[in-house]
């Protein structure tokens, strides 16, 4: 039954000790060097790494150095694993650079280059573990058509020479144009990795159905030319206005990325997060901003596949379907997409010997779905601007392939607290389970039979298990953990509360912004004793019961958004109300103690009224 209107003793607000919870992230280890290895992925500190960064263009105005450190702070909270900033000899890039190093980044410099040469910038920071390699030229082979290049090939290729004498433990790097006709076999190894960059949203080369076909188009040309040469490249996908039309959506952005990684690209770094003297990419497009940091999620469970699998372009028939599969350890990976503007297409992918259904939709949060396996092929249907991405086990002739199952403890997940998964209820029919191989939903990848891992905020996560037998096949198996704002809210509410006078008042419009919630609790009696301290270790509960048990979860963690009013008590605020839609709360103890908290908006949670 739906919950109804709750009166006042029905309502349980609970003060629990939170131990433990909120460590600060480590830092990664940090690298020494950056190489090219086999197969053309970047090699940082001997071990492959794919690149999934973005342009700080700080070369707009006076944002360089420490002016840069909180997009640098902004790109990682966002999963960014690279920074393209400007670098020069001034005092306060250190602090950007430390702070990379802090948040597990790294940094590619944009650096001047003088008729002298940029030894003294290079000298200043190569030692720097942040740093792993320097853009030596932009725009490398443009003009489009034109008598000469902006950056002859000779140039480049002095560059990097000069670049890789004042400083070989690093990379070289230029980006340039991909659009089909210009010039890309001319500057093959001039530098260590080429960024190519499709920007068709607004520049209207061709009419705007034709965008994201262009972008494919650009990658086929940058497939053909590079050919058998082994040069690295990256992407450079569109992250802002060109021209000052619009940005990409959501969907769009999503089909221009994996149109390059179909194609061949070991790495990717938007452009950009400032446009202009006044266009910033995380407050004038929240959307693609967003948008991008779940993409950057997909890009870390694909990471293995992108840098180790084995990527076969698959044919479609379809001259608007493009796809790719990516094979590795007994598993394929599949991406589809289409760049047609309005309608769907029929399409049936070959599929490699063995692969067995189910086909795993790779993102289940994602909506694009509807493919199935049929008599060896991938078949289904594809809708406008969608991508899909499968993965499929590869059974091995006359074996049973193992069954991936598992369990997660404690019942009540909550962000920021430690949780098991088990994967001991996990089978093989005809053998032994030997490997377990973990994504946890949030771009961390594990193994073993048990982990423990903490989730970064409330949501839904896709977990999933692959394990592999003695035979070396693979079982799979996806499921969906919920993560709660707060594990303090019992099934049913708690026992022996402090009697006093208390309202409660919840509303919900339909309208998820306008949600709120107001409850008062006065004239009784607490010590500060009781209050525990919510400055530093204890949290709030708002636990909200119906006839059916619990309707409504939320809290207040620990932490800076308190304040200690001495004998006063304690005072919250938080004006985003994150979380989990509290924005105040006042905690006042003595013999006429009393408690007030009140919560809005769209990460209130909804209850049916």
């Amino acid at each position: 039954m739906p919950p109804r209107l709750i009166l006042a003793h029905r309502f349980v607000l609970a003060a629990l000790v939170l131990l433990g919870v909120g460590a600060a992230t480590a830092p990664c280890a940090r690298a020494s060097s950056a190489t090219i290895g086999p197969g053309g992925n970047v090699l940082v500190d001997g071990a492959p790494f794919f690149p999934i960064g973005v342009y700080h263009v700080s070369w707009i105005g006076n944002r360089q150095g420490a002016k840069a450190v909180p997009d640098l702070h902004l790109a990682a909270d966002a999963g960014f694993n690279l920074f393209h900033a400007t670098i020069d000899a001034r005092d306060d890039t250190e602090e950007l650079l430390d702070a990379a190093t802090s948040r597990g980044m790294y940094v590619i410099g944009e650096i001047p280059w003088p008729a002298s040469g940029p030894d003294d910038f290079v000298d200043e920071w190569k030692g720097h573990p942040a740093i792993v390699g320097w853009l030596i030229a932009d725009d490398f082979n443009a003009p489009y058509a034109g008598p000469a290049y902006n950056h002859p090939p000779a140039e480049v290729a002095a560059r990097d020479a000069h670049l890789d004498a004042i400083d070989p433990d690093h990379l070289s790097y230029a980006s340039g144009g991909s659009y089909p006709g210009f010039r890309i076999t001319e500057f093959l190894g001039a530098m260590d990795v080429m960024g190519f960059q499709s920007y068709p949203i607004g520049a209207q080369n061709n009419p705007d159905d034709y965008a994201l076909q262009e972008n494919v188009d650009s990658f086929d040309w940058v497939r053909d030319q590079i050919g058998a040469s082994g040069q690295t490249f990256v992407a450079n996908p569109q992250a802002y206005r060109w021209g000052g039309s619009r940005y990409p959506t959501p969907r769009e952005a999503r089909n221009l990325l994996y149109g390059s990684l179909v194609r061949g690209a070991k790495g990717v770094i938007w452009y950009a997060m400032w446009e202009g003297a006044s266009r910033h990419l995380p407050t004038t497009s929240p959307p693609l901003w967003a948008d991008l940091k779940s993409t950057n999620v997909e890009l870390r469970s694909l990471t293995p596949f992108l840098l180790h699998g084995v990527r076969s372009e698959l044919a479609t028939g379809d001259a608007r379907v493009h796809a790719a599969s990516w094979q590795l350890a007994g598993q394929v990976v599949v991406a589809v997409l289409s760049t047609e503007r309005s309608a769907s297409h029929a399409v049936a992918l070959d599929l490699p010997a063995g692969a067995s259904a189910p086909a795993h939709r790779l993102f289940p949060s994602r909506a694009e779905s509807g493919m199935s396996v049929a008599a060896g092929q991938l078949a289904g249907t594809i809708g406008p601007e969608e991508v899909h991405v499968y993965l499929l086990d590869l059974a091995v002739a006359g074996n049973a392939s193992p069954t991936a199952a598992f369990s997660v403890t404690p019942g009540r997940v909550a962000f920021a607290e430690p949780a098991t998964l088990d994967a001991a209820a996990s089978s093989d029919a005809d053998g032994s389970v030997g490997a377990w191989e973990w994504d946890l939903g949030d771009g961390t990848l594990a193994s073993g039979a048990s982990v423990v891992h903490a989730w970064p905020a409330p949501g839904t996560y896709h977990v999933r298990l692959t394990v592999r037998d003695d035979d070396g096949a693979t079982g799979t198996t996806f499921v969906p953990v919920t993560v709660r704002i707060t594990s303090r809210c019992a099934p049913a509410p708690l026992a022996g509360c402090h009697a006093a006078r208390s309202s409660f008042v919840l509303r919900d419009p339909g309208v998820a912004a306008r949600r709120s919630l107001s409850f008062s609790w006065s004239r009784g009696a607490t010590t500060r004793p009781e209050l525990g301290d919510p400055t530093a270790s204890t949290e709030y509960a708002v636990c909200v019961y119906d006839a059916d048990g619990l309707a409504l979860a939320t809290g207040v963690r620990a932490g800076a958004r308190w304040t200690d009013l001495g004998a006063a008590g304690f005072r919250f605020k938080d004006a985003a109300a994150q979380p989990g839609g509290l924005a105040s709360a006042r905690l006042k103890p003595g013999a006429s103690a009393s408690l007030f908290v009140k919560g809005k908006g769209a990460h209130l949670p909804a209850a049916a009224l």
